[in-house]
């Protein structure tokens, strides 16, 4: 297996939406799937019973790619195995040399998730690959990929990765950045002007780092705006 979509499959109400996504994106990049879940093993539960749920879970995970499998996409043997689910993912992404890891966006907070933080967000952090969050929805040529950059060397990765999936799904890609501006230091004229000159700096900025990536074909927008980087977002 070439580099493949590691599908993280939680068995949940969110698994369709993984499954839906990781076709999709096997179809664009002509990469195969390999479905992953993680078993609880905590409380301890016996061999056995660990067995009975494996079979079942490999059926239903199968049945989840009926439509990869029959337009002839590669869907490799689901991967079932006891443990943390963080850790399952990632130990198998880094054995097969993942392409990239789709998932599910997690539960509702608990306050365990709270404190330690959800698998999604684990995922996130602590992946080598790319991680996809399946909400749903995938990128079309009706909605644009939003591309925040803080114009730093990550940033410039980041929006490789977006023009790179703009072509891959025929969308429009919208790079956005923020100028940190506190909300009532905007209501200043002073400080307005003051920021206005800062929003033409930094888009003047993020034209240059746009030079420096292939743009031919992607219909690229910038918007740049003072304010809180998330609401800007």
């Amino acid at each position: 297996l070439d580099q493949p979509i590691l599908a993280a499959m939680p068995m949940d109400d969110s698994t369709r939406f993984v499954a839906e996504a990781a076709t999709e994106l096997a179809r664009r990049l002509g990469r195969p799937i390999v479905p992953i879940h993680a078993q609880r093993d905590w409380p301890p539960v016996d061999e056995n019973a660990l067995a009975a749920d494996a079979k079942t879970v490999h059926d239903d995970i199968l049945a989840y790619f009926g439509q990869a499998l029959d337009e002839g996409l590669t869907v490799a043997e689901p991967i079932i195995e006891p443990g943390s689910a963080t850790d399952v993912v990632l130990e198998a992404a880094a054995k097969l040399g993942a392409h990239l890891i789709v998932a599910g966006p997690g539960r509702p907070e608990t306050v365990r998730q709270w404190l330690l933080g959800s698998v999604a967000h684990r995922l996130v952090r602590h992946a080598r690959q790319p991680v996809w969050l399946a909400r749903g929805t995938l990128p079309t040529f009706h909605r644009a990929i939003a591309c925040p950059v803080d114009l730093s060397p990550h940033s410039r990765l980041g929006l490789a990765a977006a023009l790179r999936m703009a072509r891959v799904f025929e969308a429009p890609l919208k790079v956005i950045h923020a100028v940190h501006a506190d909300r009532h230091a905007r209501l200043s004229p002073k400080n307005a002007a003051v920021n206005a000159d800062r929003i033409d700096q930094a888009e003047a900025r993020v034209r240059e780092m746009l030079e420096a990536h292939d743009t031919e074909g992607v219909d690229v927008s910038i918007e740049v705006d003072a304010g809180r980087p998330s609401e800007v977002i």
